[in-house]
């Protein structure tokens, strides 16, 4: 009996061993690259967003290469972070249009600007039009858009509730705000933690501090998220806030360090969910299609603001671990990059059943960015 007993518990654990290596511990695929190699890819993308960018400043939005046709529609949230991707990349001539884009279609009212059309603002094109803004001011030093940063920033402080809510929406026709998106929420935090950056004693610290604090404490309880947010806009937001002149209070710091630790879990297992993705076989009944280009964008740029983050925290153990799932994150946008068509609408893009769209460049170029950056000159970003 005892020996039945045993085997039958070896046999228990065989099959749950089994079960673990099938249905779990798939093998990953991250090829090592190189920064000549990433930044083949970021220069690629890069001639993507100049070659499909309109003379009035915004891109073709939407592609669909089987069928070569320009699928239409827009999204100003997505026109600015393609504004900011450029700026990090290096090309402020092309981000420049875009931004004179962004500027024929403010909305001004109250004493601050929104960056939108028609009946509603959303809070997420001007939180990414000041991110990108502030982004040309640190790397030049010119002052040119400085009032319309503030204009901008006056916005998302009265789009934020006294718990530090972000409401998503401004309606003028009715004058008033609803709605919340968990995005909008963290580039809101992003944008005025980087206003406090550029602008000290502005009054810009305060509202970041409380959305910070709403964001690592209330935030996916309050709005029922669930799975917990992957906050690449957030990983942005506490990088921005180590760089303050006065230094947050220590308090804030060790909230931060719990949320980071929190984020390079989240984006740990998605980084190595996605790297078990092959698209057929096995894989594709267990795993799924690959995920969206802009979605594996957000994995590998959020951990690169995380990584900048240990580095100035001197925890350059915990930055070296968070690198190797950067680097596992852009082979698998390398992988996917499209490339030697002879197609301007399809070269140096990625996409998903044959559909692009602008995000997904912007998402991939900052993921490939931020690894440069930190694999080329370390921790010192920004």
């Amino acid at each position: 009996m005892l020996a039945r007993r045993i085997a039958l518990g070896v046999a228990a654990w065989l099959v749950a061993a089994t079960g673990v290596v099938v249905l779990v511990a798939r093998p990953e695929d991250c090829p090592a690259i190189t920064v000549t190699e990433a930044q083949n890819g970021i220069d690629a993308a890069v001639r993507w967003l100049e070659v499909n960018q309109h003379p009035n400043g915004g891109w073709q939005y939407r592609y669909n290469r089987a069928t070569r046709t320009d699928l239409g529609g827009y999204n100003y949230a997505r026109h600015s972070g393609a504004v900011l991707a450029l700026y990090q990349a290096g090309d402020r001539t092309t981000a420049d249009r875009g931004v004179s884009f962004a500027l024929d279609r403010l909305h001004r009212e109250h004493g601050w600007a929104a960056f939108g059309t028609g009946n509603s603002f959303d809070v997420g094109a001007s939180a990414l039009l000041v991110a990108a803004l502030g982004q040309r001011r640190l790397d030049t030093g010119d002052p040119k858009y400085d009032q319309v940063m503030a204009d901008l920033g006056h916005f998302l402080v009265s789009m934020t509730e006294p718990d530090g809510k972000v409401q998503a929406d401004w309606r003028p026709s009715t004058q008033t705000a609803s709605g919340t998106l968990a995005f909008y929420t963290g580039e809101a935090w992003f944008a005025l933690s980087r206003l406090e950056r550029l602008f000290p004693d502005q009054g810009w610290r305060e509202p970041a501090e409380r959305i910070g604090r709403y964001v690592m404490k209330r935030r996916d309880d309050a709005e029922n998220i669930y799975p917990p947010t992957s906050d690449h806009w957030g990983s942005y937001a506490m990088d921005e806030t180590l760089h303050w002149k006065t230094a947050p209070s220590a308090e804030l710091v060790q909230m931060m360090d719990g949320y980071v630790k929190r984020l390079v879990g989240i984006f740990g297992v998605q980084t190595r969910f996605e790297s078990q993705r092959t698209g057929k076989g096995l894989s594709l009944l267990l795993r799924g299609h690959p995920t969206l280009p802009a979605g594996l964008g957000t994995i590998g740029e959020g951990m690169g603001a995380l990584a900048r983050y240990e580095g100035t925290r001197g925890r350059t153990d915990e930055q070296a671990k968070i690198m190797t799932r950067i680097s596992c994150v852009n082979a698998r946008l390398l992988a996917r990059q499209v490339t030697g068509t002879g197609d301007p609408h399809a070269d140096g893009a990625w996409f998903h059943s044959d559909v692009t769209q602008v995000d997904d460049q912007q998402h991939p170029v900052e993921s490939l960015v931020a690894y440069v950056h930190l694999a080329s000159r370390g921790s010192n970003g920004g």
